[in-house]
C-alpha cells in the first residue's frame, strides 16, 4: 500500500471563515489563562477541598522513597505508569506540602496539555474562533470540573493520549504508538484508541508501518510495566484482578438509573464500599446489570471501529475515531468517577465544524453535573436529590457519545469507494 501523508482539512469549514490562528501567542495566552482558572477552582491551589486520593498518593511516594516497591510491599491499585505522577511532587518539597506540589505537577501537565492542543488545532487548520473555542473549554475545566482536576492525576494521561494523536497526525506512527503504549502503562484507557490509531495507520503508512508501531508499542508497554510485574506478579496480578471484578460503581449510568428507581419506589438499593475504594451497588439486579453494561461497551466500541472503517480517512476522521472512543469507555463503563471526564475534555472540542459548538455545551454540562454531585457526595451516596443530577449527567453522556457516532457516520465513504 502507498503511504499517504495526511494534509490539513482543507474542506472543513474552519478553514474558511474567520482569521488567522496564531499557535504561539493562542498557546501563551491559554496557558497563563490555565493557570488562573488553577488559582481560582475549587480544590485549585489556594483551596482544600476535595483532597480526593492525594494522601494515598503521597503515602505510596513515601513508602517508595523508603525503599518499599508498589505491589510487592504494599497494594496499589493503579498502573505502574503511574508511579512517576505519584513521586514527582516529593521534588518540590522545598516549595510545599505534597498536595501542593501536587497539584502544581498535575497543573504543569495542563499546561503542556494546553500546547500540545494548540499545536493539533494548527496541524488541523482550524481558524482562530473555532480554536478559541476548543482551547477555552481546556481552559475552563478546572473551574467547571473542580477539584479533581488537580487532586487526579488524570491530565497526564490525557496529554500522552493527545501527544499521540499530534503524532499519528503528522505521520509518525511508531511515535504515536509508543506513546499510547505509556498512557496504557499510566493509565489503561488509551488502549481502546488501538483499533482507530491501527486502521488509520494501515490506510495512510501501510501494513508494514502498522506492524512497527505495533511492535514499538509492545515494546514500550513491557519497558513501562514489566519491571514492578515482573518483581512482584502475583500483587501486579491481584491489583488488575480488583479492578476486573468491581461491582457496579455508584456513578455509573446503570447505577444511577437504579438510584432513581429507587427514589421513585420502584427498587431498594443496596449501596455498599466497594474495592478499592469505590462506592458500589450490590445484588442481582446490579451484578447483572454490570455485565450488561460490560456488554454495551464493547458494543458502542465496536460501533466506532466500524463507522471508523467506513469513514473517508482524513485528519477529522481520526480526531473523531479519537473523541468517540474515549467518550465510549467513559460513557458506558461500569465504573465512572468524576475525574475520567478529564480524558474526554481536549478529544471532542477538536471535532470540525457546525457540531463543535454543540459538542462543547455537551461537554461543559457533563462537567458541571459532575461537579455538583462530587460536591454533593454524601447526599448522592444517600440516595438524596444529587441522585437527579447524577442521572442527568450520564443521560448528557450518551448524548455527547449518539452525538459523536452520528458525526462518523456522516463521514462514510460512498458505497463504491468502501468496497473497494
Amino acid at each position: 500500500m502507498r503511504a499517504v501523508r495526511l494534509s490539513a482539512p482543507a474542506s472543513d469549514a474552519d478553514v474558511r471563515r474567520g482569521a488567522a490562528f496564531q499557535p504561539l501567542l493562542a498557546g501563551a495566552v491559554a496557558a497563563l489563562l490555565f493557570l488562573v482558572a488553577c488559582a481560582l477552582a475549587r480544590g485549585g491551589f489556594f483551596s482544600s477541598a476535595d483532597p480526593g486520593d492525594v494522601g494515598r498518593y503521597h503515602e505510596f511516594a513515601d513508602r517508595m522513597l523508603d525503599g518499599e516497591l508498589p505491589y510487592r510491599d504494599f497494594y496499589m491499585e493503579y498502573p505502574p505508569g503511574a508511579v512517576p505522577a505519584f513521586l514527582a511532587p516529593t521534588a518540590l518539597g522545598w516549595l510545599a506540602g505534597y498536595n501542593l506540589a501536587f497539584k502544581l505537577t498535575v497543573a504543569l501537565a495542563g499546561v503542556a496539555l494546553v500546547a500540545t492542543l494548540v499545536a493539533v488545532l494548527a496541524r488541523l487548520g482550524v481558524h482562530a474562533r473555532g480554536a478559541a473555542v476548543a482551547v477555552a473549554v481546556v481552559v475552563a475545566t478546572p473551574v467547571a470540573l473542580g477539584a479533581v482536576v488537580l487532586n487526579r492525576y488524570d491530565l497526564w494521561p490525557a496529554l500522552i493520549v493527545l501527544l499521540a494523536l499530534l503524532a499519528l497526525l503528522d505521520g509518525r506512527a511508531s511515535l504515536g504508538f509508543g506513546l499510547l503504549a505509556v498512557g496504557c502503562a499510566v493509565k489503561a484507557y488509551p488502549a481502546v484508541l488501538l483499533p482507530v490509531a491501527g486502521i488509520h495507520v494501515l490506510r495512510t503508512a501501510g501494513s508494514r508501518a502498522l506492524a512497527r508501531a505495533a511492535l514499538v508499542f509492545g515494546i514500550v508497554l513491557v519497558l513501562v510495566a514489566a519491571p514492578l510485574a515482573l518483581i512482584a506478579p502475583g500483587g501486579f496480578g491481584y491489583s488488575v484482578k480488583t479492578q476486573l471484578v468491581r461491582q457496579l460503581q455508584l456513578e455509573s449510568l446503570a447505577a444511577s438509573l437504579l438510584l432513581v428507581a429507587d427514589k421513585v419506589g420502584a427498587y431498594t438499593a443496596s449501596i455498599v464500599p466497594g474495592n478499592p475504594g469505590s462506592i458500589d451497588l450490590s445484588g442481582t439486579l446490579p451484578d447483572a446489570l454490570g455485565v450488561l453494561t460490560s456488554l454495551l461497551l464493547a458494543a458502542a466500541l465496536a460501533a466506532v471501529v466500524v463507522l471508523y472503517w467506513r469513514g473517508r480517512e482524513g485528519a477529522e476522521l481520526l480526531v473523531l475515531g479519537f473523541a468517540a472512543s474515549v467518550t465510549a469507555f467513559v460513557t458506558f463503563s461500569k465504573v465512572i468517577s468524576p475525574q475520567f471526564l478529564v480524558w474526554i475534555v481536549p478529544l471532542v472540542p477538536l471535532v470540525a465544524g457546525r457540531l463543535r459548538l454543540a459538542l462543547v455545551g455537551l461537554l461543559l454540562a457533563v462537567l458541571v453535573t459532575t461537579q455538583v454531585e462530587v460536591v454533593w457526595e454524601h447526599p448522592l451516596r444517600a440516595g438524596g436529590w444529587p441522585v437527579w443530577v447524577l442521572l442527568a449527567r450520564n443521560v448528557l453522556l450518551v448524548g455527547l457519545f449518539a452525538v459523536l457516532l452520528l458525526a462518523l457516520h456522516a463521514r462514510r465513504r460512498p458505497v463504491s469507494q468502501a468496497a473497494a
